[in-house]
């Protein structure tokens, strides 16, 4: 694939590829120079102005109705791009705004929110499982605040070598970008307002086989 240079004004000054604008941010991020979710996602955008290639943002809002329903119906984030082309996720963040009032019936033993493409899990996950001590999931819908949860492309992590790649299936291939919950069998969510939302921003390039 050929490289594309964006000369965005953010951090760094010009940037080759998605990856290195990503990696860039991240690592400002960990200088502790893009303290909270806003500022990234300032940064980011900076980089991708609408209609500008190949950095592409997706932005959807889901309402109270869509919020509860995510245990048995996936909101699609990303709309299938077309023959012979693929999403390749970026960056993903989510900004929740629950302070009308918190989800009840949520699952506090097991259970995860991720994105999938094809039916495949392809994100990093917002998990309940706390068997190991984990409780973002839980604390996450049933918390009556204002909160934000980043997302990365899923990887494997293994405790010598750190994170694994995989090859990626062709499957992959015209499908949609979806937001899902695995709420155990439990189903949907109870509770909380009609003033809630989530704002997810997605970014994101196309890649053509």
């Amino acid at each position: 694939m050929a490289q594309t240079t964006i000369d965005g004004g953010g951090p760094g000054g010009s940037f080759v590829d998605g990856a290195s604008v990503v990696d860039e941010v991240v690592m400002e991020a960990l200088r502790g120079n893009i303290p909270d979710a806003e500022s990234r996602l300032t940064a980011l955008e900076a980089l991708a102005p609408s209609g500008l290639a190949p950095i592409l943002k997706a932005s959807v809002t889901l309402n109270n109705t869509q919020i509860k329903a995510l245990p048995t119906t996936a909101v699609t984030l990303i709309a299938a791009p077309g023959a012979n082309t693929r999403i390749n996720l970026i960056h993903l963040e989510l900004f929740a705004n629950f302070v009308a009032g918190g989800y009840t019936n949520v699952n506090g033993s097991q259970a995860w929110l991720t994105c999938k493409m094809n039916g495949t899990d392809v994100t990093s996950y917002l998990v309940q499982d706390p068997t190991v001590l984990l409780y973002s999931f839980y604390n996450f819908f049933t918390t009556a605040s204002k909160q934000s949860a980043p997302f990365t492309r899923w990887t494997e992590v293994e405790s010598s070598w750190g994170s694994l790649s995989f090859p990626e299936a062709t499957d992959f291939i015209n499908k949609a970008l979806e937001i899902y919950v695995d709420n155990g069998s439990l189903g949907d969510f109870t509770g909380g307002n009609v003033l809630n939302t989530i704002k997810a921003r997605a970014f994101y390039t196309l890649e053509t086989d």
